[in-house]
């Protein structure tokens, strides 16, 4: 066999390019002001943020079914609740 040698530079055969994952993570890269320097830190600090906002709706919303707060109609208005509707605001007689 002949011996072929080729004169590309840089390439190396064991190592593929990296793709970029483009939408949010690339976002983020591009607006953090340096402070995440890739995608992978971009997409940790995401799950991070969705991960911190479920934790935060769900403490308001636990919070609000525990309060027991009662709603009242304004002056001369009385709340009615028909079957198979939703309650209404309705003068008062």
């Amino acid at each position: 066999m002949a011996n072929v040698t080729f004169d590309e530079e840089g390439i190396s055969p064991g190592r593929r390019p990296q793709k970029s994952a483009g939408g949010a993570p690339a976002w983020v890269v591009a607006h953090s002001g340096g402070i995440i320097k890739n995608e992978t830190q971009a997409s940790m600090v995401l799950v991070g943020f969705i991960v911190l906002s479920l934790f935060v709706c769900y403490v308001i919303l636990s919070s609000q079914s525990e309060s027991g707060a009662v709603i009242e109609a304004p002056a001369g208005y009385e709340v009615v609740r028909p079957q198979n509707a939703p309650p209404r605001l309705a003068p008062v007689r």
